[in-house]
Protein backbone atom coordinates (compact mmCIF):
# COMPACT_ATOMS: atom_id res chain seq x y z
CA UNK A 1 0.00 0.00 0.00
CA UNK A 2 1.34 3.62 -0.53
CA UNK A 3 1.22 6.96 0.50
CA UNK A 4 -2.69 8.03 2.55
CA UNK A 5 -4.10 10.18 -0.45
CA UNK A 6 -6.55 11.60 2.16
CA UNK A 7 -10.02 11.52 3.17
CA UNK A 8 -13.62 11.28 2.04
CA UNK A 9 -14.87 15.22 2.73
CA UNK A 10 -18.20 14.84 0.86
CA UNK A 11 -20.49 12.92 -0.87
CA UNK A 12 -21.70 13.92 -4.22
CA UNK A 13 -25.52 14.83 -4.73
CA UNK A 14 -27.08 16.34 -7.71
CA UNK A 15 -26.48 19.84 -8.79
CA UNK A 16 -23.07 20.39 -6.99
CA UNK A 17 -19.78 20.31 -8.51
CA UNK A 18 -17.86 17.29 -8.27
CA UNK A 19 -14.14 17.58 -6.32
CA UNK A 20 -11.35 15.88 -5.26
CA UNK A 21 -12.07 13.71 -2.17
CA UNK A 22 -15.45 13.88 -2.83
CA UNK A 23 -17.47 9.97 -3.58
CA UNK A 24 -20.99 9.00 -5.04
CA UNK A 25 -20.33 5.62 -3.15
CA UNK A 26 -17.99 6.13 -0.13
CA UNK A 27 -18.80 7.50 3.13
CA UNK A 28 -17.39 10.81 4.64
CA UNK A 29 -13.58 9.89 6.75
CA UNK A 30 -13.09 6.68 4.35
CA UNK A 31 -9.46 6.77 3.96
CA UNK A 32 -7.87 6.69 0.39
CA UNK A 33 -4.59 5.48 -0.26
CA UNK A 34 -2.69 5.03 -3.52
CA UNK A 35 -1.15 1.78 -4.46
CA UNK A 36 2.06 1.22 -4.18
CA UNK A 37 4.18 2.00 -8.02
CA UNK A 38 1.36 3.35 -9.20
CA UNK A 39 1.70 6.61 -10.56
CA UNK A 40 -1.88 7.01 -11.58
CA UNK A 41 -4.67 7.27 -9.01
CA UNK A 42 -7.52 6.08 -11.80
CA UNK A 43 -7.48 2.76 -9.01
CA UNK A 44 -6.68 3.63 -5.23
CA UNK A 45 -6.99 1.78 -1.95
CA UNK A 46 -10.16 2.59 0.31
CA UNK A 47 -10.15 1.50 3.88
CA UNK A 48 -13.59 1.08 5.19
CA UNK A 49 -14.42 -0.77 8.43
CA UNK A 50 -10.72 -1.63 8.92
CA UNK A 51 -10.68 -3.74 5.45
CA UNK A 52 -8.68 -2.59 2.20
CA UNK A 53 -10.64 -2.70 -1.12
CA UNK A 54 -9.44 -1.90 -4.38
CA UNK A 55 -11.42 1.16 -5.55
CA UNK A 56 -11.65 2.07 -9.74
CA UNK A 57 -12.21 5.90 -10.10
CA UNK A 58 -15.19 6.31 -12.92
CA UNK A 59 -14.60 8.69 -14.90
CA UNK A 60 -17.91 10.92 -16.65
CA UNK A 61 -18.42 13.20 -19.38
Amino acid sequence: MGDLLGRIKSNYADGITFKNLMSTKLPVDTEIYRIKNEDSVDQVIAKLNNKFFIYKALVEG
